[in-house]
C-alpha cells in the first residue's frame, strides 16, 4: 500500500544496502546544462540550498557515489532559437568537457561508449556516464552532426524536446498544437534507422504520440523514454499512456519515471509516494522489466517531492518500493538492472 508517509526505517536500511550492492541507474539528468550555463564542476560536491536553489545543484560525482549511483544519464541541451552552428558547438563543448573529466578521473567516471565499456567501468567501480542529445534540432537536419556527436561519445538520442524540428514533433511547445497528429518526417525515419545502425539508444521523451508510436514500430532495438510520467496516474500533456507503455515494452525497452511533482500529481508539492505510483503503474501495464528511474534532476524542476532534496535521497524511493510490496528481484531491475540490460542490447 502506498501512502504519503516516509519510508520505514527497515526498508530504508535495506534500500541503502541494495544501492551499494546492485547496479543503480538514472536515465536522465540535465547536470551538464549547469556546466554550460554556470561552469558547474560535476567532480566537486555541491549543496542544494532548499528553498534558495530548488531547481538545480541536485547531482555531482561525490553525491552520486553516496547515493550508490552507477549509471548516469546526462542530457545535452541546446536552444532551438540559436543558429545551427551554435547549437552543435554547445553539444560538442559539453561532450568535450565530459570527456576531459573522464580522462582526469578514470577511476571515478567513464563514458559508456559500448556495452564492454559499461562492463569494464562497473568492474573497476567507476560511475558510468551515458550522454544523450535532447532534441533533433541540435543536429539541424545534418547527419554529419549526428556522426560527429557519436564520435565524441553521445550514446542516446531524443527525437524532440520543446520544439518541432526536422525529424519529429514535440508533445508540447513551439508549434506543437498545429502538428499534434503529425508523425515522423522523412528525415526522422532516416534518423531512427541511423540511430539503430550506429548503436545509439533511441529516446522517445517529449515526442508527440504519432511520432512516438511510429518510432516504436520502426525500431529494431529496445527504446527508452528517458524521463516521463504516465497518464494512467496523472493525465497531462507530458505523460505517456498505456498504449505507449506497451509499445516501449514490445521493443524490450524501458520507461524512466520523472521526479518532478508537477508531472506526478495535481498537487504542486506532492509526496514521494506519488512517484512510486507511476512506477507501479508501468509494472502493472508492462511488467517490472520495463521501468526505471529517469529523474530529470538539475532540469529546472519546479519543486521537489516532499522529503527529496537531491540525489542522495534516491534510496528513499527504493525503500518506498519495498514498503509497497515490490519483491527484491523486481526492485533490482527497476533501480538499474533494466537500464543495464538495454545498454547491453543496444550498445
Amino acid at each position: 500500500m502506498i501512502t504519503s508517509k516516509a519510508p520505514s526505517q527497515q526498508a530504508l536500511a535495506r534500500a541503502s544496502l541494495l544501492h551499494q550492492q546492485c547496479i543503480v541507474a538514472d536515465l536522465h539528468s540535465d547536470t551538464l546544462l549547469l556546466h554550460e550555463l554556470f561552469g558547474y564542476d560535476i567532480s566537486k560536491r555541491h549543496r542544494n540550498r532548499v528553498p534558495l536553489s530548488p531547481f538545480v545543484c541536485h547531482m555531482d560525482l561525490p553525491r552520486n557515489r553516496e547515493a550508490g549511483l552507477d549509471i548516469w544519464g546526462m542530457g545535452l541541451v541546446c536552444s532551438p532559437k540559436s543558429s545551427p552552428k551554435r547549437r552543435m558547438g554547445g553539444i560538442l563543448r559539453l561532450l568535450g568537457y565530459l570527456r576531459r573529466v573522464c580522462e582526469d578521473r578514470p577511476d571515478e567516471i567513464c563514458l559508456i561508449e559500448s556495452a564492454k565499456a559499461l562492463k569494464d567501468g562497473l568492474k573497476r567501480g567507476a560511475m558510468c556516464a551515458l550522454p544523450g542529445i535532447e532534441g533533433a534540432h541540435a543536429i539541424a537536419g545534418n547527419m554529419d552532426n549526428f556522426h560527429e556527436a557519436r564520435e565524441m561519445g553521445m550514446r542516446y538520442f531524443t527525437l524532440s524536446h520543446f520544439s518541432n524540428n526536422e525529424a519529429a514533433c514535440c508533445a508540447m511547445g513551439l508549434g506543437s498544437r498545429k502538428t499534434a497528429h503529425v508523425g515522423l518526417t522523412d528525415f526522422g525515419r532516416k534518423l531512427v534507422d541511423e540511430i539503430h545502425k550506429r548503436q545509439i539508444i533511441l529516446d522517445l521523451a517529449h515526442i508527440n504520440k504519432p511520432g512516438f508510436m511510429e518510432a516504436c514500430e520502426r525500431s529494431e532495438r529496445p527504446v527508452i523514454v528517458s524521463h516521463t510520467g504516465v497518464s494512467g496516474v496523472r493525465p497531462m500533456w507530458r505523460n505517456i499512456d498505456d498504449e505507449q507503455i506497451e509499445a516501449v515494452a514490445k521493443t524490450g525497452g524501458v520507461v524512466g519515471i520523472i521526479f518532478g511533482p508537477q508531472f506526478l500529481s495535481p498537487i504542486p508539492v506532492g509526496p514521494l509516494g506519488d512517484l512510486v505510483k507511476h512506477i507501479l503503474h508501468v509494472v502493472k501495464v508492462a511488467g517490472a522489466d520495463h521501468v526505471a528511474y529517469g529523474s530529470d534532476l538539475d532540469g529546472w524542476l519546479w519543486t521537489h517531492p516532499v522529503g527529496f532534496n537531491d540525489i542522495t535521497d534516491l534510496p528513499k524511493i527504493t525503500a518506498l518500493l519495498l514498503d509497497a510490496g515490490v519483491g527484491e528481484d523486481d526492485v533490482k531491475k527497476i533501480i538499474g538492472g533494466n537500464v543495464q540490460r538495454v545498454i547491453g542490447k543496444v550498445l
